[in-house]
């Protein structure tokens, strides 16, 4: 997304109770962070003008749904990306014609305030480190309307991949996102970018 209340209700996920099959659909029950309904649709303002993100596609696994959302601008398309959203969280499984080694979790279920983890992945030559945060709830208002949000701090380091040394200072960026919406705002380098419509899909 442009790549997460009160308590615990914020990015949160249900817990997983039962095996229960995996659904392509997201029902009021389930509970999910993000939507999951092919048609989905955001648009954003950023620094470079207006674009727009899409699901396209959505196939269930064995832990939970599949999404590939498809970023346009201007009726191109930039940038394609594939998630999975589960009671276990949201996890990036590839982006830009690269398929990360590890599913890159961005948000985990039953977060709260304070907790934190790491993830590294590789765009070859470089080597990516982020370190999340999970700040506490808030709400935003942006054009698209007000949201209780979570947000999440990410500070983000690189180096060659192989290589023993990170190279120049972390990257700060940070994401507010609201259950059943997905991302409502983000902040990269002072950089903003917000939601400027959302539309679920059928």
């Amino acid at each position: 997304m442009p790549k997460p209340r009160t308590a615990l209700a914020f990015i949160l996920l249900l817990p997983l109770a039962a095996a229960a099959a995996p659904r392509l659909k997201d029902t009021p029950d389930e509970g999910l962070c993000f939507p999951t309904a092919v048609g989905t649709r955001w648009i954003y303002d950023g620094p470079r003008g207006e674009f727009e993100e899409t699901i396209t596609e959505a196939k269930a696994d064995e832990t939970g749904t599949v999404i590939t959302v498809v970023r346009t601008k201007a009726g191109k398309e930039e940038w394609q990306s594939t998630f999975r959203v589960s009671r276990a969280g949201l996890e990036m499984l590839a982006s830009g014609g690269v398929t990360y080694e590890k599913p890159l979790p961005f948000l985990k279920s039953w977060a709260k305030p304070g907790d934190e983890w790491d993830y590294t992945y590789t765009r070859a030559p470089t080597s990516f480190h982020n370190h999340l945060k999970v700040v506490g709830p808030e709400r935003v208002e942006v054009a698209a309307g007000k949201f209780e949000t979570v947000r999440l701090d990410d500070s983000e380091s690189n180096s060659l991949a192989g290589g023993p040394n990170r190279n120049g200072p972390s990257i700060e960026s940070s994401c507010w996102y609201s259950p059943r919406v997905g991302l409502v705002k983000q902040v990269w380098q002072g950089q903003e970018t917000t939601l400027k419509s959302f539309s679920l899909g059928k």
